[in-house]
């Protein structure tokens, strides 16, 4: 077995640090934007009556551990939920999203 095979864990950064040792700076312009899209619960999911642990503020994303009773949150440039009616992201909404994206990004290269 390779090492790390079974591992949860993240492994070692091998990127460069700035003396804060939690961000990273080459520098750099940042030009990468992360979305996340949370969807809707499966089939299975539903019938195992499993539980959204998941809330979304804005461009946060807060985890729920239901055994700790804990909150983790992340941020990220663009967050969709496609599990709550009331604000639901469909697949139609992201692709126009990502088209436009897409073609600011051909149109600069071309």
């Amino acid at each position: 077995m390779a090492e790390n095979e079974d591992s949860q864990e993240t492994p070692a950064s091998q990127v460069p640090l700035s003396e804060d040792a939690m961000t990273y700076d080459d520098g750099a312009e940042e030009n990468i934007k992360v979305a996340v899209r949370i969807r809707p619960l499966n089939a299975r999911e539903k019938q195992k009556e499993s539980k959204v642990i998941v809330k979304v503020q804005g461009n946060s994303l807060w985890l729920t551990d239901p055994t700790k009773n804990a909150d983790k949150k992340f941020d990220y440039d663009f967050v969709y939920q496609s599990f709550d009616a009331n604000n639901c992201a469909t697949n139609e909404d992201i692709f126009k999203v990502l088209l436009s994206m897409y073609k600011l990004l051909f149109t600069d290269i071309v």
